[in-house]
């Protein structure tokens, strides 16, 4: 939920008027309004503290909500970096408190699927990847695509599908 405050003065024939909040409350989902009586230079003030929600809007789907399967369009080698990218990506969002998409969206883990980057540069490649979260998440996307490689080629034993560190490169810890 969020609150806006509308505040106005007494006119005389007129009374109080508050500018805007008549327009703002058509635009909005108004949960309360809490009306709020002072005087301010010998002037009679109002203040008008609205608790809205924004409103959903009809026919906008929703990010990620496309019902879109990204796998369908992967060998199945890339299935399987894209499974151990979507894994890692989800405890990042865990740990972080971080929507899931916004670390990267699932198109993105497709993309880094298929491409299987093995350098900060090739990250930045991927459609809305920039220098942040390159510098961001770019070490630990090139570290779980690696393993996943190496678990493919048969180099490393398939014990586990997820790459032990799960962290940011910037700093993330193991637990």
């Amino acid at each position: 939920m969020r609150i806006k405050v509308f505040t106005g003065s007494f006119n005389d024939g007129v009374g109080f008027a508050l500018p805007g909040l008549d327009e703002f409350c058509d635009a909005v989902e108004v949960v309360a309004i809490a009306t709020h009586f002072f005087e301010y230079a010998g002037v009679p003030r109002i203040a008008a503290v609205v608790t809205y929600r924004l409103p959903q809007r009809a026919g906008r789907p929703e990010r990620e909500s496309t019902g879109k399967d990204y796998r369908e369009e992967l060998d199945t080698e890339s299935r399987v970096v894209f499974d151990a990218l979507r894994t890692w990506r989800n405890d990042l969002a865990r740990a972080t408190g971080r929507a899931a998409f916004v670390l990267l969206t699932n198109r993105q883990l497709a993309e880094l699927a298929k491409t299987k980057p093995t350098t900060l540069d090739a990250v930045r490649q991927i459609p809305g990847i920039g220098e942040n979260r390159a510098e961001e998440l770019g070490q630990s996307i090139v570290k779980v695509v690696q393993e996943m490689a190496a678990v493919s080629s048969g180099r490393i034993g398939t014990k586990s599908s997820t790459p032990s560190d799960s962290g940011p490169s910037s700093g993330g810890s193991n637990e």
